[in-house]
């Protein structure tokens, strides 16, 4: 959540705001001519709930750009365009979008024209149209296929399947165990965000906003001649002419074998050092929650010992020696017992109201029990 902003790689002029009001803005993405942005507004979703989820949608915002090709403001405020979950302005003609929605990608023209429907699907919701609507690529089970993008007769979509007797013509599997997150070559663009936050709490729950921000750097060049993905922390490359020299069918996984040995890829993990200390530390005169979840496994007037990260051994005071050259940390009766982590959460926007009502009970009740 947040705003979208443009601004310099040398930081040469203060940033550009481009949206005025927060939400939940993504993608972003420059014309060929660099006048012009496209993002999307999103709705809610499970995952986040309906905060700040008003008016989703494509939008399109005309720059204002001095002679030097320095964008310097925009001319209006951002205009909405059409629904989709993301759009790219179209190599081949300046004036329309790629818009990808759930099952389907559209060809949307700025002037009115009608829109065109280029790729459709029964099966898959994840799929990506070329820059230069010469290919598209989707997701089926997992895997990552490309097939060149070809229109019926009479325009009509072109269908995607992988399901044997409605497979599409020139399909190609790219990813051998899984593959996310794939992309066109696209030059001339920069993408940071989560640059600043603040807490906002309401009943024990805790969201964060953050400022979008668009780096741009000259202009945007898209085309069809590689596809990128990712697979956990590598990242992998093939040239889509390369691919198409690969014989493809379904008794070879469609060209999967002589696909791979064409891929590149990138090892994008990396080590860091953690912390781990080196004590020996003895705590005292504990009383010890275990996980055994029996009341008659709380040990009373209990003893903890911990060298670096790891617990050595647990028990009554007279049962546990304490180590040569520990610290002892007499804790004085209090309770010692395992983490309570909640790492992973959703809000779900169906049933909100019902978790906010739950909250409210919840508070009310513990704090009351408390008093």
């Amino acid at each position: 959540m947040g705003y979208i902003e443009i601004f310099t790689l040398d930081n040469s002029a203060s940033p550009i705001r481009v949206t005025t009001s927060i939400g939940r803005y993504g993608s972003p993405s420059f014309s060929l001519d660099g006048k012009s942005l496209v993002f999307t507004r999103h709705s809610s979703d499970t995952l986040s709930g309906p905060f700040y989820a008003k008016d989703s949608g494509i939008y399109t915002v005309s720059l204002q750009i001095e002679k030097d090709g320095k964008i310097v403001g925009i001319k209006a405020e951002p205009k909405y365009i059409t629904s989709g979950s993301k759009a790219i302005f179209s190599s081949t003609n300046n004036g329309s979008l790629i818009v990808e929605r759930y099952n389907q990608v559209a060809q949307v023209f700025l002037d009115g024209k009608p829109e065109q429907t280029l790729v459709q699907s029964k099966y898959t919701y994840s799929i990506s149209v070329s820059p230069d609507l010469k290919y598209v690529a989707f997701i089926d089970f997992s895997e990552l296929y490309l097939a060149p993008l070809t229109l019926g007769p009479n325009g009509e979509a072109l269908q995607i399947s992988t399901k044997p007797g409605e497979t599409t013509a020139g399909l190609r599997r790219l990813s051998k165990s899984g593959g996310a997150y794939f992309s066109w070559p696209v030059q001339g663009f920069f993408l940071f965000f989560s640059f600043f936050f603040f807490p906002f709490f309401f009943f024990f729950s805790f969201f964060y906003f953050f400022f979008f921000y668009f780096i741009y750097y000259k202009k945007q060049i898209g085309d069809s001649s590689k596809i990128s993905w990712l697979l956990g922390a590598t990242f992998y490359t093939v040239s889509t002419s390369s691919v198409n020299n690969c014989s493809a069918d379904e008794s070879n996984k469609y060209g999967l074998d002589c696909i791979i040995a064409l891929t590149s890829s990138i090892d994008l993990s990396f080590e860091v050092e953690t912390n781990i200390p080196g004590t020996l530390v003895a705590f005292d005169n504990a009383v010890i929650l275990t996980m055994d979840g029996d009341e008659s496994t709380i040990i009373q007037n209990g003893r903890l010992i911990v060298k670096g990260d790891r617990i050595l051994e647990v028990g009554k005071k007279e049962e546990v020696e304490i180590p040569d050259g520990a610290e002892v940390v007499d804790v004085q009766g209090g309770v010692i017992m395992p983490g309570f982590v909640d790492v992973h959460a959703h809000w779900s926007s169906e049933f909100f109201f019902f978790f906010l009502l739950s909250s409210f009970f919840f508070s009310f009740f513990f704090f009351s029990f408390l008093k």
